[in-house]
């Protein structure tokens, strides 16, 4: 399902591709970059194709059987550590993610 290299427009463009076994996200403000894992990634390539909070529970719970709450606060505690978050906010918000963030 997921791409080894796509984007989020947001504020800026927030590119993630695959390297290994690793995905990398870069930061275009401070020019870094920052490991991240599958599920991680996950998250984001459901992000970039603009599915909304409900879609991308429903996507962790019938891809990997996962219960609703766990996968709520899976991905809250993912937004809240998140580096590039201010970066795609607005899209976030959008995609109704507000009531997590």
């Amino acid at each position: 399902m997921i791409s080894n290299y796509f984007t989020i427009e947001g504020k800026r463009k927030v590119l993630v591709r695959k390297e290994n076994e690793h995905y990398i996200s870069f930061d275009p403000i401070n020019l870094d970059f920052y490991r991240i894992n599958e599920t991680a990634a996950e998250i984001l390539y459901l992000v970039s194709v603009k599915k909304d909070l409900s879609e991308i529970i429903d996507y962790f719970i019938n891809e990997y059987g996962l219960g609703r709450s766990y996968t709520k606060e899976m991905i809250k505690d993912f937004f809240e550590n998140f580096p590039l978050k201010n970066l795609i906010f607005t899209n976030l918000i959008t995609l109704k993610f507000g009531e997590i963030l």
